[in-house]
This record gives C-alpha cells, sequence and structure tokens, in this order.
C-alpha cells in the first residue's frame, strides 16, 4: 500500500529528509544568530537589519538562475557545495568572534557570500525529490518535505537563542556550521535527477 512507511523505508528518501532537516535547521539558526550577533556586538538595530538583508538578498538576486544551474549540474551535488560552503563560512565567523576580531564589514562580507549559493539547497533539495521517490509516492514525498520546512521553523530559533544565550555567539556560529556540515553527508553517493537520472528511484 502506497503510505508515508513506504516512503520512509527507503534509505534513500530517508538521507534526503535527514539533509534537508539538518540543513534547514541551520539556515533558521543562522538567520537568527546573525541577528542577534550584530545586535549585542555592533549594539546597532540598524547593523541587525543591514545584516538580515545580506542574508537574504544575494540569494533572493540569483535565485532564478539556480533552476538552470541545477538543470545542467548534479543537483546533489549543488546542495552539499552550498552546506559545506556555509559550514565553512560559518566556521570562519566562528574563529574570528572567538578572537573578538569579527568586524562589521567582514560579517558582512561573510553572510553575503553565504546567501549567493543559499537557492542551490533550497531549490535543490525538491530537485532530488524524483531520484528517491516513485512517482506514485511524490506527493507524500513532497509532503514529508513540507513538514521538514515546519520542524526547522519550530527548532531552529530556539536552539540558536538557547546557544547564543548559554554558550555565546562563537559557539553558536560554530554550531550552525556543525549543523550545515552534517546536513551534507547523507547526500553522498545518492542519485540526482537531470536529464540522464530523473527517472531513477533507488530502493
Amino acid at each position: 500500500m502506497s503510505s508515508y512507511r513506504d516512503l520512509l523505508h527507503r534509505p534513500a528518501m530517508a538521507r534526503l529528509l535527514t539533509s534537508a532537516g539538518l540543513g534547514r535547521t541551520g539556515n533558521q539558526m543562522q538567520t537568527l544568530v546573525f541577528v542577534l550577533l550584530a545586535v549585542t556586538r555592533y549594539h546597532s538595530p540598524g547593523a541587525a537589519g543591514v545584516i538580515a538583508m545580506l542574508a537574504v538578498l544575494p540569494g533572493a538576486a540569483l535565485s532564478p538562475l539556480a533552476g538552470t544551474v541545477l538543470d545542467r549540474l548534479d543537483a546533489g551535488r549543488c546542495v552539499i557545495a552550498d552546506y559545506w560552503l556555509t559550514a565553512a563560512l560559518l566556521a570562519v565567523m566562528a574563529v574570528l568572534a572567538a578572537r573578538d576580531a569579527l568586524s562589521f564589514p567582514v560579517l558582512g562580507v561573510l553572510v553575503a557570500v553565504s546567501a549567493l549559493t543559499t537557492p542551490l539547497s533550497q531549490a535543490g533539495t525538491r530537485a532530488l525529490i524524483p531520484a528517491v521517490a516513485p512517482e506514485n509516492l511524490r506527493d507524500r514525498a513532497n509532503a514529508l518535505d513540507s513538514i521538514t520546512v515546519e520542524l526547522s521553523y519550530v527548532a531552529g530559533p530556539p536552539a540558536a537563542g538557547a546557544c547564543f544565550a548559554l554558550a555565546g555567539p562563537a559557539a553558536t556560529l560554530a554550531a550552525t556550521a556543525a549543523a550545515f556540515g552534517v546536513a551534507g553527508l547523507p547526500l553522498l553517493g545518492l542519485a540526482a535527477p537531470g536529464r540522464r537520472t530523473a527517472r531513477r528511484v533507488p530502493a
């Protein structure tokens, strides 16, 4: 019987959902930690607004190109590249914050660069669904994917806020970097849809 249980018993689908959940939770964590960092370190709501804008605007500007990139390249590798680039940039922020060397211009540049590839993971996760779910279960696969989005809204901000309050900005940036780093691992070796693989469904 076609069911959610059938989908969750597919290792490839479980891997995709795990990756999506971790990556999206990391996105929600970084959104809050950037604002908290700007307010507490630079004591300026205006600075927080600029950082929040830089965390979104570059990706939004390039999002129309994401579909073309995903169509021409391996979607799984694109998602991994975004997650791991973001993890690396967050790790740099964490080191600089720990050394009290994270100036506002440097933070702004790092945040903007990390936002550039965000559309690849946002669109890439959905693009991978045809590779891991048979056609008759894709509506359920999309529903499960949507659940990871909602769960990230619930889990990400409280996790970031608690970590920031208890351990400070550097530790929170490091924890968020770790979430992105781990998010890429389940996608390693996962078949990606494209001109040649769109109909492939791993068991």
